[in-house]
């Protein structure tokens, strides 16, 4: 679905709209994610679920805010299996990407 951007007071406010359909929202984690630089570990910072959209089945805004040290096209949506106790490898073929 839907991201939106909107930077201030030094951070990066998104909210992404999520389609889950028959998955259980418990069962995925929706995460920023932007590509390491420098040497750097990539970031990963989870996002919140929040209101159930309208209309949609398993549809759901997702919010979580970033360091504006970085241009806000550097960061993506995505969708990653969860599992407590399990890990998923940075690249998984489950693992969904924003477009």
């Amino acid at each position: 679905g839907q991201v939106d951007v909107e930077t201030r007071e030094g951070r990066h406010l998104f909210e992404a709209q999520v389609y889950l359909d028959d998955v259980p929202a418990d069962a995925v984690n929706v995460e920023l994610y932007a590509n390491p630089v420098s040497g750097d570990q990539p970031v990963r910072i989870k996002m919140q679920r929040g209101h159930e959209l309208l209309g949609s089945q398993g549809g759901y805004a997702y919010a979580a805010a970033a360091p504006a040290t970085r241009p806000a096209g550097d960061y993506t949506v995505r969708v990653v299996p969860f599992k407590d106790g399990a890990s998923t490898p940075l690249e998984a073929g489950e693992i969904l990407w924003q477009r």
